[in-house]
């Protein structure tokens, strides 16, 4: 049995994370397999931690919808505005940038997070330094003093850490999230009577293994002759197969040595419950094992390696952090 004949069978019973087979981190940004195990983490908290939603659907959203140069309901109305201006008018407001272009989170977090208080995260990281050099080209808009909007801005940023710290999602791209879920919930009304998360959709790599992926079946066979139909169609599928075989064998070693990695397979649903259990509703061991039937020592494997997978802090009962 060939190794892609092998996979084939795997993933009968096995699902890959993320949308493709192979993946890689590309500027900076997440796999899409660690998005995707994100969203399931998340999903789970909306059922289990409900409240967390409402949390967010209160003063964070409140504080969002006051300031135009961060709400999307806001920032859309001013492009619309923006396109009906003339030419000239048009020159002249594209260099007020908050007149139409709302800013990612990461530009809103990163710029003022001091690297000595946040270990994690480095000076010379990419994401630090595209935040900064948008700081400085966009005039410092998001500087948190009072000089900035009234401070409105900074206030709503301190609104939302303190709401990811309350419900121990202390991680930016948890904050992300919220600061996405409060766009759609600013542009759709009805959505914040029901909380849900934002939608987020994650796209694998462009790779293409050894340029087009296209696979041409070519066959030889003598004239069909009676009584050899079934014959000549059972040797052309077993042909077929062992050389599309052959094909999806290729493609996997141009996609590896092209430095792309498997994508993680799929945990079971209820590893991400027992993250939530543990580190949002902080159960015992004891109690997860209980109530999910299964061995304390197993307990303890998955809530590192299910945070590890999401990007996710732990903290021990004291509250420090412990690394995952």
């Amino acid at each position: 049995m060939t190794q892609a004949t092998m996979r084939k069978a795997n993933n009968k019973r096995r699902r890959t994370l993320g949308t493709g087979a192979y993946e890689r981190e590309i500027n900076g940004e997440e796999k899409p397999s660690k998005k995707d195990a994100q969203g399931y983490f998340l999903e789970v908290v909306r059922h289990l931690v409900p409240e967390v939603l409402e949390d967010l659907s209160g003063e964070p959203s409140r504080l969002y919808r006051q300031i135009p140069e961060v709400c999307f309901k806001a920032d859309k109305e001013r492009l619309e505005k923006f396109e009906r201006l003339n030419l000239y008018d048009q020159i002249r407001e594209r260099y007020t940038w908050e007149n139409y272009q709302r800013p990612s989170w990461g530009n809103i977090e990163i710029p003022f997070v001091n690297p000595l208080l946040d270990p994690t995260l480095d000076e010379d990281d990419e994401r630090v330094l595209n935040a900064r050099l948008s700081q400085q080209l966009r005039g410092k808009i998001f500087d948190p003093t009072p000089a900035d909007k009234a401070g409105r801005i900074a206030a709503f940023r301190k609104c939302l850490f303190e709401w990811s710290r309350n419900h121990n999602l202390d991680e930016m791209w948890c904050r992300e999230r919220a600061y996405n879920t409060l766009e759609e919930w600013s542009d759709h009304p009805e959505w914040h009577k029901q909380p849900y998360w934002a939608f987020q959709i994650n796209f694998p790599h462009s790779f293409i293994a050894g340029g087009e992926p296209r696979f041409v079946f070519d066959r030889r066979t003598q004239y069909p002759l009676h009584n050899t139909h079934k014959f000549e169609l059972e040797s052309a599928v077993a042909e077929f197969t062992r050389q599309y075989d052959a094909f999806l064998t290729k493609f996997d070693e141009n996609a590896e040595a092209s430095g792309l990695e498997p994508a993680p397979i799929k945990p079971p649903d209820h590893v991400f419950e027992i993250l939530v259990r543990y580190h949002m509703q902080e159960w015992k061991h004891s109690e997860i094992a209980k109530e999910y039937l299964l061995s304390e020592k197993r307990v303890s494997h998955l809530i590192p390696d299910t945070a590890r997978l999401i990007g996710l802090r732990l903290t021990n009962r004291r509250g420090r952090p412990r690394k995952s």
